[in-house]
């Protein structure tokens, strides 16, 4: 009998639906103003926006000419953040060990990535002090496998929140685990791919940890059931389609729900991650390029936000590493009747950011608190964004100019000014290049 490939990806699509509201709830007797805010929503709007990109990027990349080729792309886009709904999937079941973290990593990177191992060895069964809930002092080959602490789950806040950071960080590699050891036991699959089910949910796995930028694009070159497989190529798309979901239909109805708990509690470094989506009415690929709409309702303000964060920050390291594997069509954005092919700026958006994130002057950064103290933000409110500027355990995390402005934003205020100050703080060339549609001279 000819193998149901249509069946296969519906079948992924269904796991990854039903497996996706755990990435955001994570699990129901933990309290949601610790848990829920710190991400944006790895569900299964994310997955289907994901797949629509990629699926109208397919043929630059050679892919998706057939019903295998199909099924690799819904089954990859569909599963390849399960690893965010780690709580439930229980991690330790995996026995993800260190080494499997540093397989296939871009040599440039393997040295931040190791010190950063070693900053997160609670989480290692063969460095964890369940005494205090902290890492011993151990090398890398000490770490041995993945290993999360119920009793320090239970009596630790700051081990759930370092862990959350944890699984940020790795969920590629949690994901391709899970994919390998879960996707072969699952009778769908089996009852089409029999003893070929392993191999199918090696490709996909690998495809799910190649959309994270430290995983070097490699040709990976194999065959399955007469097909001929490149994982890198799979894995460049779903790297780039992800990347360019930055769509207001994946956050608009939670965070409408969360935004005022999220400033109560102090998390001021996450609304950027939410509220400058807000910006984006629609984002359209297909092999002639990709086209981002602006949404008529958004500020230039907030345009500016979208730029330099979701396009500066988010956007640019995997564009670059992609185009590099793969030249990239044009990116278009639609601003009022007004368009911008966006490529060229990429770079200077990606150093812009990183500028006004080292941005430490205690006058400079003042100006930002006197602006929304003006704009009628609580007094409370300002001085808690203030202080966290400078909190040592946010360091990477933070970005004051962009963090003051999502602030403002998220509350409703008119942020015209501070886009004004973040523009004052750009590079010149930024200004100069952008400024005549997106940044307030």
């Amino acid at each position: 009998m000819a193998i149901r490939w249509n069946i296969i990806k519906d079948e992924c699509v269904k796991i990854g639906g039903e497996l996706s509201p755990l990435s955001i709830f994570m699990s129901p007797s933990w309290d949601r103003k610790i848990i829920l805010p710190y991400f944006v929503p790895h569900d299964y709007r994310h997955f289907r926006n994901v797949e629509g990109i990629a699926s109208g990027l397919a043929p630059l990349f050679n892919v998706g000419r057939n019903s295998f080729e199909r099924a690799l792309i819904g089954c990859s886009t569909w599963l390849h953040d399960i690893g965010m709904a780690a709580w439930a999937l229980s991690i330790d079941d995996l026995s993800i060990h260190v080494d499997e973290l540093l397989k296939d990593l871009k040599g440039s990177r393997i040295g931040d990535f190791k010190r950063e191992l070693l900053e997160s060895s609670m989480f290692f069964k063969g460095c964890l002090n369940e005494d205090n809930c902290r890492g011993s002092a151990c090398n890398v080959a000490d770490l041995g496998t993945v290993y999360i602490s119920k009793a320090c789950m239970n009596r630790s806040i700051d081990y759930r929140l370092r862990l959350l950071r944890f699984v940020r960080a790795y969920h590629p590699w949690i994901s391709e685990s899970y994919v390998e050891h879960k996707l072969p036991k699952d009778v769908t699959l089996i009852r089409e791919l029999g003893g070929g089910a392993a191999r199918f949910s090696s490709l996909v796995g690998e495809i799910c940890k190649l959309h994270d930028n430290k995983v070097e694009l490699r040709n990976r070159v194999s065959t399955f059931e007469g097909y001929e497989v490149d994982t890198a190529k799979y894995g460049a798309l779903l790297r780039i389609a992800d990347a360019l979901d930055f769509n207001r239909s994946r956050v608009e109805n939670i965070f409408d729900v969360i935004r005022n708990d999220m400033v109560n509690d102090g998390f001021f470094y996450v609304l950027k991650h939410w509220v400058f989506k807000y910006a984006v009415k629609g984002v359209d690929a297909n092999s002639g390029g990709v086209t981002v709409e602006i949404s008529d309702e958004a500020e230039e303000s907030m345009v500016l936000g979208f730029l330099l964060f979701e396009v500066g920050d988010n956007l640019a390291e995997d564009y670059e590493t992609v185009n590099l594997y793969r030249r990239l069509p044009n990116i278009v954005i639609i601003n009022g009747g007004k368009d911008l092919t966006l490529n060229k700026y990429i770079s200077e958006l990606r150093f812009a950011y990183r500028k006004l994130g080292e941005l430490k002057d205690a006058d400079r950064l003042g100006r930002y608190g006197k602006e929304l103290n003006r704009i009628g933000v609580e007094e409370e409110q300002v001085n808690a964004i203030i202080s966290s500027f400078n909190d040592a355990k946010l360091k990477g995390l933070m970005n004051p100019p962009l963090d003051a402005l999502a602030l403002a934003l998220t509350l409703g205020k008119n942020a015209s000014g501070l886009a004004d100050l973040i523009a004052q703080d750009l590079p010149s060339d930024v200004r100069s290049h952008v400024g005549e549609l997106f940044i307030p001279r």
